[in-house]
């Protein structure tokens, strides 16, 4: 959205809209949060464990911060 000339409030404004979509509210917000604060850098790369599993909150506080990611959840890798 922002390659094709979209502002950085119409992309977080989507991104909210698609977050509320998929039921996620405030407590998967300080949930992403949380699991970002104890996140490991690896060779340029980020290590993030979601004990309580991924969402979207995860990768979008992430976005045009780090370049690579791998999520760790209880039942999957992302």
């Amino acid at each position: 959205m922002l390659f094709a000339g979209g502002s950085v409030d119409e992309r977080e404004a989507v991104r909210e809209q698609d977050r509320a979509a998929q039921g996620l509210d405030q407590s998967a917000k300080h949930q992403a949060e949380g699991d970002l604060q104890t996140a490991e850098c690896h060779n340029d790369k980020l290590f993030v464990e979601c004990p309580h599993g991924i969402n979207a909150f995860h990768s979008d506080f992430l976005f045009g911060k780090a370049e690579e990611w791998l999520f760790a959840g209880p039942f999957s890798w992302e």
